[in-house]
């Protein structure tokens, strides 16, 4: 039918900006505004801290080593809370104890668009995060997340942290 195709959005994000949490729901309000035409968002992985070793680290000594003190940090954690309320985040990041490495929370995310999941799992992982504080990069957490979004099981199990998935990602 002439004026049905997709519009297809490429987001290009890391799982632990939070910007690209706000980002991610100023879109959702500009698509609503729209009249929810029918557009695909596909989730792209980027890291911002490639060489974050792979357990993470402390949240507090890798912002202080960002961004030069705590006070700086805590300052721009501020203007991320005050942005996240215009969109109806409530950002807990004083619940964060560390800074996870993403390619694990980036494959369940990879994984999730097999299956036209990935929107879900996106929201799953900022919110946990985010406003709940627990560690994306660990598995079992990633694991929860993927079930909750309709994942199964054994398939998130085999794929997270396969040599497929990785090099998928």
């Amino acid at each position: 039918m002439p004026g049905t195709e997709q519009l297809k959005i490429e987001v290009i994000s890391d799982t632990i900006c939070p910007w690209c949490y706000v980002g991610k729901r100023r879109l959702e309000r500009a698509i609503a505004l729209l009249g929810n035409p029918p557009i695909e968002v596909e989730w792209k992985p980027f890291q911002l801290n490639s060489t974050m070793p792979r357990e993470g680290m402390n949240r507090r000594e890798y912002r202080i080593r960002k961004f030069g003190s705590w006070e700086r940090s805590r300052a721009l954690d501020a203007q991320v809370r005050a942005a996240g309320a215009e969109v109806g985040i409530v950002f807990a990041l004083d619940k964060i104890v560390r800074t996870p490495n993403t390619l694990v929370s980036h494959q369940l995310i990879w994984l999730a668009g097999l299956h036209g999941r990935q929107n879900a799992v996106v929201e799953a992982i900022f919110r946990e995060y985010f406003c709940n504080g627990h560690d994306i990069g660990d598995t079992a957490v990633l694991l929860e997340l993927g079930l909750s979004a309709g994942l199964k099981r054994d398939e998130v199990e085999r794929r997270l942290n396969s040599a497929e998935t990785s090099e998928a990602v």
